[in-house]
């Protein structure tokens, strides 16, 4: 599950801060996994691909401007009625230029810019969680090769032991002191161990493929990080609260939630009146009717709309708002659940293996003895 994956990687992460100078090589990999991994850098470019949205939110508070130019021939014939010149065709060069201003909108342009912007954070921590859940596959990979390298090691150990014995056992029975039967025995020993070595060796291949695949590297001889035991937490209420406050997805909710909020706002601004100052200068020569004269025009406007019907749209549109709300908000609370659970089955079982290494290594200890 990947809340849970999460969650232990949280963990880790939160256990590792005093890790010794040996564990340099895991650094090493999540670097790796940072830099080459292509899940990354396709979160990455979907971060970017929502960035890109901040100017729709500045658009709003700027200017419409723009120039008009006509150029032609025109002429006015009166019906019944001879005007001389005024009836012929006359060229015609028409200049204008507009600027209209938004001033007020029911403030839809400021939630609008709020939206916009908590959707970015949203997807900001959204990439953080994603970045999170590779690191903590990568870490996995890491102990699994780490595992598995040891494992063959063990595995080879066990082999040249098998022949030294087996060595040793055709000796007592070359000499009468042991019969046949122990002979087969411990070269029977001896192929289950060569048939553990291969098992080994095919559970290694698949590991460093793992490893690869995230880190984007060839797998080398791993080093397992130390963690000081003091660094640990055995507090379960302490460990929930610290992943509901740093759990970058839960983060994204949240932005989801203010977004939803800032999306209502705008759609109750259309309900509002829209006022803005629209200005505009023209030239147009050679008049007609002012005996081909030129002809300047300068005005400014304050206008004013208000909104009495709009095909319904403002009353679908602020529904759909507030039920996108609501849907967000029971999405961050669902989550929020569901991170409680996980964080405290992940601290079950941190505790059930930590209580299991501590036994083991009470067993290395006797066998030692």
């Amino acid at each position: 599950m990947v809340g849970s994956k999460f969650y232990k990687l949280i963990i880790l992460l939160f256990l590792s801060i005093n890790i010794k100078a040996n564990a340099h090589s895991l650094e090493e990999a999540l670097n790796y996994a940072i830099h080459n991994n292509a899940s990354i850098k396709l979160e990455k470019s979907r971060l970017q691909q929502v960035r890109s949205t901040r100017g729709d939110a500045i658009a709003e508070f700027l200017p419409d401007i723009y120039a008009t130019y006509q150029l032609g021939r025109q002429k006015n014939d009166a019906v019944g009625v001879d005007r001389g010149e005024l009836d012929r065709a006359n060229d015609q060069d028409f200049k204008q230029l507009n600027i209209t201003q938004p001033i007020f909108r029911g403030f839809s342009s400021y939630n609008n810019s709020k939206e916009i912007s908590y959707y970015i954070k949203a997807a900001e921590a959204y990439y953080k969680f994603k970045k999170y859940e590779i690191l903590l596959s990568a870490i996995e990979a890491y102990l699994e090769l780490f595992k598995q390298q040891k494992l063959l090691s063990f595995k080879e150990e066990d082999i040249a032991t098998a022949e030294k014995l087996l060595v040793l056992i055709k000796g007592r029975n070359d000499s009468g002191e042991v019969d046949g039967s122990e002979v087969i025995k411990y070269q029977t020993q001896l192929t289950r161990a060569i048939a553990d070595k291969l098992a080994a060796q095919r559970d290694l291949f698949k590991a460093q493929a793992e490893y690869t695949k995230i880190t984007g590297v060839a797998a080398e001889e791993l080093s397992l990080p130390i963690i000081e035991r003091a660094s640990l937490i055995y507090d379960e209420q302490q460990l929930i609260k610290f992943a509901i406050d740093h759990n970058p997805n839960l983060q994204s909710f949240l932005f989801k939630i203010s977004a939803a909020k800032a999306s209502f706002n705008k759609a109750k601004g259309q309900f509002a009146p829209e006022i803005e100052m629209t200005a505009s200068i023209s030239e147009q020569q050679n008049v007609t009717y002012l005996e081909n004269r030129d002809l300047k025009s300068e005005a400014v406007y304050l206008n004013v709309k208000v909104p009495l019907l709009q095909k319904g749209a403002e009353y679908v549109g602020i529904n759909k708002a507030r039920t996108n709300l609501d849907f967000a908000r029971k999405e961050y609370n669902i989550f929020k659940e569901n991170i409680v659970k996980d964080v405290k089955q992940a601290y079950q079982e941190f505790l059930f293996f930590d209580d299991l290494l501590a036994g083991h290594r009470e067993l290395i200890k006797l066998a030692n003895d």
